[in-house]
């Protein structure tokens, strides 16, 4: 199958949850989601440029919790 040349996006959302045991992470049941939009290139059949956007919600112990804004640019090679 040839893959075409042109744009494209890249959608992902993960969603983690604690099933090892609420004591050893948070107490919690949640415990992370991350959220990726991503827009990229195909150059050829073998290759991908691409730029995005993630968030990444962790949850801490108690009510804390930490978001962290992540614009990240990747090369993809397809052997």
């Amino acid at each position: 199958m040839k893959l075409s040349n042109g744009p494209y996006w890249a959608i992902q959302h993960e969603l983690f949850f604690n099933i090892a045991g609420f004591q050893y992470v948070n107490k919690k049941l949640f415990d992370q989601n991350r959220a990726y939009l991503g827009l990229g290139w195909r150059l050829s059949a073998k290759t991908d440029i691409e730029c995005g956007y993630m968030l990444q919600h962790i949850e801490g112990k108690g009510k804390n919790y930490t978001n962290n804004h992540i614009l990240q640019l990747s090369t993809f090679l397809r052997l």
